[in-house]
C-alpha cells in the first residue's frame, strides 16, 4: 500500500516511514500541507496514487491537516486521511469525519495503534470515522 505522511518534525516522519516500511508499505513524506497536496496530486497524475494519508492536524506557519485534507479530497473525493495530533482534545481529532478525515490517531502512537488505524481505514470501518458516512469538509475561504 502507498502511504503519504505529512507531518512538520522531521524525526515523526522518520519514525513513521520506518514504522510504515516495517509494515510493508511503500511511504512518501510531507513536511506540510501544500507539499502534502503537491505529492498527492503529482502521484495520481501519473497513476500512482496515495491508498492512504496521514496527516499531522497543525503546522506552524504552514498548511496544516485541515487545510490540507480539504484540498486533497476536491483531488480525490475517495482519498482516505487520517489526522494525527497531539492535541487529543482538539475538537477536530473528536469530530474528524466533519473536517473530511478517515480516522484520528493520537499522538505519539505506536506501531500497533498505527496498524489498527490503517487496517480500520482501509476496510472501511474507521468505527465513527468511516469514510462512506463522512461528511464533506467545510468550505474554507
Amino acid at each position: 500500500m502507498r502511504v503519504l505522511v505529512m507531518d512538520d518534525e522531521e524525526m515523526l516522519r522518520t519514525v513513521t516511514a520506518s514504522q510504515l516500511t516495517h509494515l510493508g508499505h511503500e511511504v512518501s513524506v510531507a513536511a506540510d500541507g501544500e507539499e502534502a497536496v503537491r505529492l498527492y496530486a503529482d502521484h495520481k497524475e501519473r497513476g500512482a496514487g496515495f491508498d492512504l494519508v496521514i496527516m499531522d492536524l497543525t503546522i506552524p506557519g504552514g498548511m496544516g491537516g485541515r487545510e490540507a485534507v480539504a484540498e486533497i479530497l476536491r483531488l480525490d473525493p475517495d482519498a482516505k486521511v487520517v489526522v494525527a495530533s497531539g492535541y487529543s482534545n482538539d475538537p477536530i481529532m473528536a469530530n474528524c469525519r466533519d473536517y473530511g478525515f478517515a480516522a484520528a490517531v493520537a499522538k505519539p502512537f505506536n506501531l500497533k495503534e498505527l496498524q489498527a488505524v490503517i487496517s480500520r481505514v482501509v476496510a472501511g470501518e474507521a468505527g465513527e470515522a468511516s469514510p462512506a458516512g463522512r461528511r464533506p469538509p467545510p468550505h474554507a475561504g
